[in-house]
């Protein structure tokens, strides 16, 4: 037993030693740049550009006292400006999100999958929506809408929900909740996860500030902001205002209720901005 473990240990160091072990430094530097792209073929180079687009994103139009930006919003992916090939495979799927005639600064958005986040002025969603490009509202299939006057007042819903049906191929409407600062420059909007438990499954009886119903953020979020801890009062005026939704929509046959969800918003500065 033992002469057969000790000729197993001689095996293993033959073995270990003639291993190829690569000095350090020999390694090759990584590519800056990839000079024989060109020479791919078209199908491949075409693939390589699309699979280089982001994903979903939440494109923030702040409402002041007119549609505006802070600061000038950036492209939404470097193809637009690598090569007239790239750009072309990036504007198959972005298109501006203000009409052409609009004074507004050039934004782009994916309607099939991109977030449309319309700041606190819930009131003036008609106004904002009147500078969208047609071709964009017809396609646009999720809009975010943060605004806390829904829940302190939720019987105004039915007199701004009207105008969703504009959208020709909505599907989602989230709430947004506790509203930030549209003022704030050199942050966007993030949203995130606002209760564990749908809605839907909460029990009969709940508490404030219950930790299973809500996130650990959603509870912090929501603490002393006009009662949006108590389970009870987000749950009431959430029913109204989804009511409002499916009213709009219920006049339509043609058109399907889009589904109506909550969600919790915090700004993330951006790299290099500082907060105010």
């Amino acid at each position: 037993m033992r002469s057969g473990s000790r000729r197993r240990t001689v095996r293993f160091r033959e073995m270990y030693s003639r291993r190829r072990i690569i000095p350090p430094g020999s390694c090759p530097k990584q590519l800056s740049t990839l000079s024989r792209f060109s020479t791919l073929p078209f199908e491949l180079r075409i693939k390589i550009w699309q699979a280089s687009l982001p994903g979903t994103r939440v494109v923030e139009t702040r409402f002041v006292n007119m549609p505006c930006h802070f600061p000038v919003p950036s492209l939404p992916t470097p193809l637009l400006q690598v090569s007239q090939e790239a750009r072309e495979v990036a504007l198959r799927r972005y298109r501006p999100l203000y009409r052409l005639s609009s004074t507004l600064p050039l934004i782009y958005i994916d309607p099939n999958i991109d977030i449309l986040f319309i700041n606190e002025h819930v009131q003036q969603l008609d106004s904002v929506l009147s500078e969208i490009d047609v071709d964009v509202l017809q396609c646009l299939c999720h809009i975010a809408l943060e605004s806390m006057m829904l829940f302190v007042f939720p019987n105004i819903a039915s007199k701004f929900f009207p105008c969703l049906l504009r959208l020709g191929s909505l599907e989602r409407v989230t709430i947004v909740v506790p509203p930030t600062d549209p003022t704030e420059e050199g942050s966007r909007a993030v949203l995130f996860e606002l209760l564990k438990v749908p809605m839907k499954q909460w029990p009969d009886l709940v508490q404030r500030q219950d930790k299973h119903l809500y996130t650990r953020r959603g509870l912090k979020h929501c603490k002393d902001k006009g009662r949006l801890d108590d389970p009870d009062f987000l749950r009431a005026r959430f029913k109204i205002i989804g009511y409002a939704v499916g009213e709009r929509f219920s006049a339509h046959p043609d058109r399907k209720p889009p589904q109506v969800d909550l969600k919790g918003v915090r700004r993330r500065y951006n790299v290099g901005s500082r907060r105010r």
